[in-house]
């Protein structure tokens, strides 16, 4: 009953959330662990009428500075015309009787390649393993653990809230770093 009511929760939180933000893009994790959008492509294509390269390059890199305490360490540009991050999240949390003691980390990788008027958005890419917060425990396999939240081809029950986690936490990042979040009073300031 109350993992129900969590997984209604949480729900209602990420529909609420989606509302209010603009979503742009929105990819969803595979049984094989890689992303795709619900056409089964692994990119997405989101203009910008009427901006020129370096002005979309300028916008993303400003809204990357925005999300990352220290943008120069998990960004890589050519100016104009990529910008690649590579950057560590808290992807599980182990708990014992409802109270978190550790977290799994991984490494996951976005990229944006930018021409006039549009944005071609790469799946995001997460790395094979995940890290013990604590440094005691083997690394986790990613693979595995994506292959864990389905049973043939379909998320398990009892899964759907990691599995949607996951999504989330990838899709906000994404369109937070495309300007999606973004107030009118913040653009034009």
């Amino acid at each position: 009953m109350k993992t129900k009511l969590l997984f209604l929760i949480l729900a209602f939180t990420v529909m609420s959330m989606s509302s209010i933000a603009q979503s742009i893009v929105n990819f969803h994790v595979t049984e094989d662990g890689t992303f795709k959008t619900s056409d089964g492509a692994d990119f997405v294509i989101v203009t910008y009428e009427g901006k020129d390269a370096h002005q979309i390059f300028q916008e993303l890199a400003a809204n990357v500075g925005s999300i990352y305490n220290n943008p120069s360490k998990v960004m890589s540009v050519v100016d104009d015309i990529s910008i690649k991050i590579r950057a560590l999240d808290d992807f599980l949390t182990n708990s014992t009787m409802g109270i978190p003691v550790g977290t799994w980390r991984g490494y996951y990788q976005l990229e944006f390649r930018i021409k006039d008027g549009r944005v071609r958005v790469e799946a995001p890419l997460i790395e094979p393993y995940f890290h013990d917060s604590n440094y005691t425990k083997p690394n986790k396999s990613y693979t595995k653990y994506a292959k864990g939240l389905f049973k043939n081809g379909e998320v398990k029950d009892n899964k759907k809230k990691e599995y949607y986690r996951l999504n989330y936490m990838m899709n906000s990042t994404i369109n937070a770093i495309l300007g999606s979040t973004k107030t009118k009073e913040e653009i034009d300031w």
